[in-house]
């Protein structure tokens, strides 16, 4: 999931950091500016992928799994603007069951948690910190995402019969008002900058669906030729950039939107993973799986130049132009075993935060 905050711009803006899973409940904080590790943050607990910040840049958000003896766990709050851990979130789940993807309406009153196992979604109050209500669905939720105003819920879900789908929730009465037939195994979802286009990846099947927002109808379907873990739109919707993860593969394949054809690969680390695009726009950030490593693509000549190592594997890219230098993901190991599972998204969190 990619989650871009256009917050206001206060004073000087220091450089983007980004923020990459490195193992169990560390995260390394990626200075760009320099391509070192700068620091690291260790959070209290295990979590998933599926993360995501509010619109005003204050709070982030992680889901939990089950680690370290906690069967139950919760969503992780991060206050952004001190780089402190909050007090989590009870999400009451099924015991031991993974929770999946995460999305914040733009108001930042309400926060939609998936529930894989138990095939729903949770809507949490962040102000109670109370689970509010539990949205069923007849597959199995995977990542979540939000439109611009918040009034469209879309979930990448695996059905059990009837055929996975991207649904499209009505976020005031939970209805469900589309149904999007897709390729098997819905992962990570990526919106184009203008909201009429949604993309998403399909790693077990090899391919890429490319929704109409507009009409919620399928456009098509994109054979890759390999795992399309994860997927970054360019900031002008002209490219969309789509992570391989497979085992052996050492690219990032370039689609032209216009055309919905594969342009271009570009070489980077092996088993890229995680994937994110800077605040201007000019550069592509990769985490690579096998080499742990990141991949730094300039999109003007889309070629990928110095690779920043950090320590073991890495899954998740985050991006942050707070003054702050925070590190908000979590544990490679969790990652992986939730990846294993049918329909699950696969390792991928990108979070932009603008002040």
């Amino acid at each position: 999931m990619l989650v871009l905050l256009a917050g206001l711009a206060l004073g000087v803006q220091a450089a983007p950091y980004a923020y990459l899973t490195t193992s169990g409940a560390n995260v390394s904080a990626f200075d760009l500016a320099t391509n070192t590790v700068e620091r690291t943050l260790t959070l209290p607990g295990s979590a998933g992928t599926g993360v995501a910040v509010n619109r005003q840049g204050t709070r982030v958000y992680l889901a939990g799994v089950p680690s370290r003896g906690i069967q139950i766990p919760s969503l992780h709050v991060i206050d952004a603007t001190t780089n402190t851990v909050l007090p989590s979130i009870a999400l009451n789940g099924p015991s031991g069951a993974q929770w999946s993807g995460v999305a914040v309406n733009p108001a930042g009153d309400r926060i939609y948690v998936a529930q894989p196992t138990g095939r729903y979604i949770a809507v949490v109050d962040p102000g109670t910190s109370q689970v509010l209500t539990t949205i069923a669905v007849s597959g199995s939720p995977a990542n979540l995402a939000l439109n611009a105003s918040g009034t469209r819920l879309y979930v990448a879900n695996a059905s059990s019969g009837a055929g996975d789908s991207v649904l499209v929730l009505d976020t005031q009465t939970y209805a469900t008002i589309a149904t999007v037939p897709v390729t098997s195994g819905p992962s990570d979802l990526s919106f184009n900058p203008q909201g009429t286009r949604l993309y998403v990846t399909h790693p077990q099947f090899n391919t890429v669906s490319v929704v109409d927002t507009t009409t919620n109808t399928l456009v098509t379907s994109l054979s890759m030729g390999f795992s399309p873990t994860a997927l970054v739109v360019s900031r002008d919707g002209s490219k969309v950039y789509v992570s391989d993860y497979t085992y052996a593969s050492a690219s990032v394949a370039v689609i032209d939107a216009t055309t919905n054809t594969v342009v271009r690969s570009i070489p980077v680390g092996r088993r890229s993973t995680g994937i994110g695009i800077s605040p201007d726009g000019r550069r592509v950030l990769v985490s690579n799986f096998i080499s742990g490593n990141v991949s730094l693509i300039d999109t003007a000549s889309r070629l990928a130049g110095q690779q920043g190592t950090v320590t073991r594997e890495n899954l998740a890219v985050m991006i942050s132009r707070v003054r702050r230098k925070i590190a908000l993901k979590l544990g490679a190991d969790d990652v992986i075993k939730a990846s294993r599972g049918y329909g699950y998204r696969l390792s991928r969190s990108v979070v932009v935060i603008s002040h």
